[in-house]
């Protein structure tokens, strides 16, 4: 899988994500004062209210390079002509400069180099 793969992969969870939970907010927010049964509602509301919060704050660490792992969430995110693939003009990481059209290969940390973990 290359970088570019695992991004627009990650991207469309994120707006599906998205979209979700403006749904379920409007329809909390909309349809309960419409059937005049806002209370069943009202949570429901506040639910997607904090959720659409926890999709936004899981977007920084959604989009990492796997190269250097900086957070690339803000540049992903940006408007594209396709709303679920990054753009096809980025090509390289703005920190390390890797492709990320080439062959992702996994970032190793200490944690699991260590045998007693």
């Amino acid at each position: 899988m290359t970088i570019r793969e695992r991004l627009n992969r990650n991207k469309r969870r994120q707006i599906c994500y998205y979209a979700a939970a403006i749904l379920v907010l409007f329809a909390g927010l909309f349809l309960g004062p419409l059937l005049g049964a806002f209370g069943p509602f009202a949570p429901l509301a506040g639910l997607a209210l904090a959720f659409v919060g926890l999709v936004y704050v899981d977007m920084s660490s959604a989009f990492r390079c796997s190269r250097c792992g900086k957070s690339l969430g803000r540049l992903v995110m940006q408007k594209n002509t396709n709303l679920f693939v990054i753009n096809e003009q980025m090509r390289y990481c703005p920190f390390c400069g890797v492709d990320f059209d080439s062959e992702e290969t996994l970032k190793r940390t200490a944690k699991e180099d260590d045998p007693l973990d």
